[in-house]
């Protein structure tokens, strides 16, 4: 195959990945808040003689709740392969140009989603309220109280903690912190991974594979500082994809060739993971970031034979549209009360076979939503569009 054929693959393979990883990132946000919890459930207490509805359920929830975990660092990875690709040499003039381009591409969509957060927050309250009767009219002010006591500027920085429940392989906890738009941690991180790329630079230049496996022994075991922008599962994942940018290796025929290794890591490894899991065996999941790694690389490999079968460009408008559907579907959906009118239209019933519909059409309907915005603000207000989309 010509290297120009490759590399078309490989640019297509990029652009069809970005939507089903944001309706992954979209089944985090919008289903944790829709969907029976499996917490405490035990997948091996299924009996195929008494199978039933509700256990074909559990286990496409067991699946996809575990598929799932890929989509960030899979946005990662690729984040750091692009940032070096097109780098001829790495020089103080190369970084500074870098980092500009990313206040219009990161920074100020950053702040704007954030502020559009914090004033669509109330009317998430206000709906939960209406909807769900169960809410209290003084949580609007406490959340007000909540800004003045974290400071107004936490809410770009550290006024959401979650996963206070995580531990490293030492049983340490391992919170995460993140803006007022959670979602917009990932973009936090962008931030903070961006100015500190000389450090990886470095790091892949003069140890080249050797420093990326000492970041992710780093990775696997947890064993980091909890500091807003800094998580070093990101870290890990960007830097590998540096590892191919900086080298200039096509990443997804270099993962190719490694395929027959890949693939059967990833099976063994997810379903070590749903073990670990699902049959309450142990606190630090081992299995957790092997899976994640493996289905991160499965994911481009899966992708870049599909684009190499089917023929067709992928839909510009709808990849360009993925960083506004990823932004928008929190502040302007789940925390607008859309998620408490999708209960009630699709999930009330709570019947297995709703249920399963549900997970996979909520999202993807949510999407559609986000990306029906896009295209009306870019058609009313295209500089707001491409504003709140990343300059995309």
């Amino acid at each position: 195959m010509k290297e120009q054929d490759k590399t078309l693959i490989q640019e297509q393979t990029i652009d069809r990945l970005r939507f089903p990883l944001v309706i992954f990132v979209i089944m985090y946000h919008v289903l944790d808040r829709i969907v029976p919890d499996l917490a405490g459930f035990n997948l091996f207490d299924i009996r195929l003689a008494s199978f039933t509805g509700d256990d074909f359920y559990h286990i496409f929830r067991v699946f996809f709740d575990t598929v799932r975990a890929i989509c960030n660092p899979c946005f990662f990875f690729l984040s750091g392969y692009l940032f070096f690709l097109n780098v001829k040499v790495w020089n103080k003039d190369t970084y500074v140009a870098k980092l500009k381009k990313r206040v219009f591409t990161l920074l100020i969509p950053y702040l704007l989603w954030n502020v559009i957060a914090t004033f669509t927050m109330p009317i998430s309250l206000i709906a939960g309220r209406i909807f769900k009767q169960d809410g209290d009219w003084d949580r609007i002010a406490e959340y007000f109280l909540e800004i003045r006591d974290k400071g107004i500027w936490n809410i770009f920085w550290n006024f959401n903690t979650w996963a206070e429940t995580n531990k490293n392989i030492l049983g340490t906890p391992t919170p995460s912190f993140g803006p007022m738009s959670v979602p917009m941690w990932f973009l936090q991180t962008l931030i903070c991974l961006s100015i500190i790329t000389p450090l990886i630079y470095l790091l892949v230049r003069y140890l080249k594979i050797v420093g990326v496996i000492l970041v992710g022994i780093l990775a696997y075991t947890g064993i980091w500082f909890s500091v807003p922008g800094f998580g070093i599962t990101p870290i890990f994942y960007f830097t590998l994809g540096a590892y191919f940018g900086i080298n200039k290796k096509n990443m997804v025929f270099e993962l190719r060739r490694l395929r027959f290794i890949i693939v059967p890591f990833t099976i063994v490894s997810f379903l070590a993971k749903v073990y670990f899991d699902y049959s309450g065996t142990v606190d630090f999941n081992y299995a957790k970031n092997l899976f994640i790694l493996g289905g991160t690389l499965s994911m481009i490999i899966l992708c870049s034979y599909i684009v190499e079968m089917k023929h067709g460009k992928p839909n510009k408008t709808l990849s360009n549209a993925v960083f506004f559907i990823y932004a928008s579907h929190s502040p302007l959906l789940v925390v607008s009360g859309v998620s408490v009118i999708y209960e009630y239209i699709t999930l009330h019933s709570k019947a297995w076979y709703v249920l399963t519909i549900g997970y996979i059409v909520v999202p993807i309907v949510t999407a559609y939503l986000c990306y029906a915005g896009y295209l009306i603000l870019k058609k009313i207000m295209p500089p707001v569009a491409k504003l709140l989309a990343g300059c995309r």
